[in-house]
């Protein structure tokens, strides 16, 4: 595969209207800036930047790492550009039918604080008319009433956050993955590590095949209702489309450490061209 071939394949055509909610364990908005989603000529970010984290953390709100000794810090956030640039917050977006509508995709970091709660019937209406949303790990609570509380789409383990693995040799289940991967010398077979999940993470349980899309999958380790460990095959990574709309959810994320793309940043800037190509 030549590289404009595969750039002409992902290039964004048109640029959609994209905001990204800012999360306590995730910086998916660093990825959006380092693919080039910005003004060339102030440096400012070409995409919404909400505040997830408005109000003070609970004593008592879990961290990643529940289940390990390892626990893992905040995100870094080292670029004063992306920070917050709007003048509403995510409980606010949320109560607003209008505002969501005003985007093309949302993405929904894990760690936002409000993403520990479903987020509801507007949320499930954006979708459904056209919007798509693209959460991580513990934002998988926002996508309650979409899966019709597990009933649909995918199913999501109980207990939550057991997820213990963080590393896995993951299966790349699409050709087109695949083909992006070695274009990039990431991977030369069908398979990749991802070595970027945090301890305590959101595992999928199951989902219907007939309606929902698995792009990786791989042996990982989680925690059964008993506090048993588990070894297990799980699906790692899902797209489904809802009405005229879509959503992407993936169990991993970026840990924002390292200054250079990383295999999960390539994978995670796939899905972004992915669902920015969908219209």
């Amino acid at each position: 595969m030549t590289e404009n071939t595969t750039l002409e394949t992902y290039r964004i055509e048109n640029l959609p209207s994209i905001g990204v909610v800012t999360g306590n364990f995730d910086n998916i908005e660093s990825i959006l800036y380092s693919i080039g989603l910005v003004d060339v000529d102030t440096g400012a970010p070409l995409f919404d930047i909400i505040d997830g984290m408005s109000y003070d953390r609970l004593a008592s709100e879990p961290v990643h790492g529940h289940h390990s000794n390892h626990q893992h810090s905040n995100v870094e956030r080292t670029n004063p550009l992306l920070e917050p640039n709007v003048d509403f917050t995510y409980q606010q977006l949320l109560a607003d039918p209008a505002l969501l509508s005003s985007y093309d995709i949302i993405f929904i970091n894990c760690g936002v604080i409000t993403g520990d709660y479903d987020g509801g019937q507007n949320l499930y209406d954006f979708v459904n008319n056209g919007g798509y949303l693209y959460a991580t790990d513990w934002a998988s609570k926002a996508l309650e009433t979409i899966t019709n509380n597990g009933s649909d789409f995918v199913t999501f383990y109980t207990p939550e956050r057991s997820g213990s693995s963080l590393s896995t040799t993951a299966n790349i289940l699409n050709d087109d993955l695949i083909a992006w991967l070695q274009y990039f010398g990431i991977t030369d077979t069908d398979t990749v590590e991802i070595d970027e999940f945090l301890g305590s993470w959101q595992v999928i349980d199951t989902y219907d095949s007939a309606t929902t899309y698995s792009w990786l999958d791989g042996p990982v380790v989680y925690y059964n209702d008993l506090g048993d460990p588990v070894e297990e095959i799980k699906d790692l990574a899902l797209t489904f489309p809802l009405g005229n709309g879509g959503v992407l959810y993936s169990s991993f994320h970026t840990e924002n450490t390292d200054p250079d793309f990383t295999i999960t940043d390539r994978i995670m800037e796939y899905m972004v061209f992915e669902m920015s190509a969908v219209e």
